[in-house]
């Protein structure tokens, strides 16, 4: 084969692997914008936490295990009273 038939074939390999990156690049936006619409739309879904009852805990480690169930919910703040 000769060396010019090589570059032609080798061209239009990278041709080919660029469109393919391409399209996958242009498929990946589409799914991370339909993954932030969702995210968006359940933003409403807070989960809630159990209410404080002085016969069973203190109010430290009530307030302790309400801050780290924050975190671990990643809870925003301006959410937090919806939380609570």
């Amino acid at each position: 084969m000769a060396t010019e038939e090589l570059i032609a074939l080798m061209t239009k390999q990278l041709q080919l692997q660029q469109q393919q990156m391409e399209q996958q690049q242009s498929d990946n936006m589409k799914l991370m914008e339909l993954l932030l619409e969702r995210e968006e739309m359940a933003g409403g879904t807070t989960p809630s936490f159990t209410e404080f009852d002085r016969n069973i805990q203190l109010w430290a480690d009530y307030l302790a295990r309400f801050q780290i169930f924050l975190r671990a919910n990643s809870i925003k703040p301006h959410k937090e009273a919806q939380a609570f």
